[in-house]
């Protein structure tokens, strides 16, 4: 989880420093690439598993 966090907020500096971001912007874009993220791990845990 600490983990998760520092990405998220590395991802929003990233995201943050493009030219003509705005703060709302970049949570935004932080949040969603985060949710890919999310999805990705999930399906790549159930892949393993024998789930999906």
């Amino acid at each position: 989880p600490a983990q998760l966090s520092s990405a998220k907020e590395e991802m929003f500096s990233f995201v943050l420093a493009m030219p003509g971001v705005t703060v709302p912007q970049a949570i935004n874009l932080a949040y969603r690439f985060r949710q890919l993220l999310n999805c990705f791990q999930v399906q790549q845990v159930l892949y393993k598993r024998g789930v999906a």
